[in-house]
């Protein structure tokens, strides 16, 4: 199977770090893609992101994983582990952390895992839905049915996050049931929150639909920089080429 993809991040325009940081990896049994967005203490916030993609692109570059959703579990966890004895003993347990999505490519299959307020959308048949559900307060008032969605996109606690990696000893990752059975066509949009918190998925959806991943992608950064570019940006387009057998059910 054919993977076309393209990723890039950006500072923003008021940012003086950025704070996130992505992977691509490809290998003979399949590819890797991830987002994390660090937060919190300046250092600390990148060196959360930046622990996490460094450990996910060294494993997963090493050796063909058994099971994707035990590598993904086990990877995380130690990542969470690192980077939580380091906020202790190095940053005086401050407030620090990382977001993280992370989408695996493998025998004409998808299987993810996520933490934080990141997200995957997925495109299939010309259609786009979000597989991901945002770990914070803003949607754990959506969920309880206090706020409507529309409320939760200028909530003032949209960015409080209730779950991330670095931030208890023990993390609780989202994972699918299955993994997606992969169609030719199929696309995925990985980004931080200062992609989808700018420019809404009405926006963006044709941009990623109609264009190649080397073209969507600088239009996309250029869309949340456009909208504001209040926060780090950084979005990855993969595309799924030649015919795979099987169909993702609609």
């Amino acid at each position: 199977m054919k993977v076309a993809y393209c990723s890039r991040s950006d500072i923003g325009r008021y940012r003086e770090i950025n704070q996130d940081r992505y992977v691509e990896v490809q290998r003979p049994w399949g590819y890797l893609f991830a987002v994390a967005d660090g937060f919190g203490h300046r250092e600390g916030g990148q060196f959360a992101s930046q622990t996490v993609i460094d450990l996910l692109k060294s494993r997963f570059a090493q050796q063909e994983p058994h099971s994707l959703q035990t590598f993904l579990s086990s990877t995380l966890d130690t990542a969470n582990r690192i980077i939580y004895q380091r906020k202790i003993s190095a940053f005086h347990n401050a407030m620090l952390g990382t977001t993280c999505v992370v989408l695996t490519i493998r025998s004409e299959q998808a299987f993810y895992a996520h933490i934080g307020d990141s997200r995957i959308y997925f495109f299939h048949r010309g259609k786009g839905r979000q597989l991901t559900h945002d770990h914070s307060r803003a949607q754990q008032l959506v969920d309880m049915g206090l706020i409507t969605p529309k409320e939760a996109e200028t909530h003032p606690q949209k960015n409080i996050l209730t779950k991330a990696i670095g931030g208890d000893f023990v993390i609780d990752c989202d994972y699918p049931e299955r993994p997606l059975k992969l169609s030719p066509e199929d696309k995925f949009l990985l980004c931080s929150d200062g992609f989808w918190g700018l420019v809404p998925e009405e926006q963006f959806t044709p941009v990623v639909l109609d264009n190649p991943p080397s073209e969507a992608v600088p239009i996309l950064i250029d869309m949340a920089l456009q909208n504001g570019g209040y926060d780090n940006i950084t979005v990855q387009v993969i595309t799924i080429g030649d015919s795979p057998n099987g169909e993702n059910p609609d």
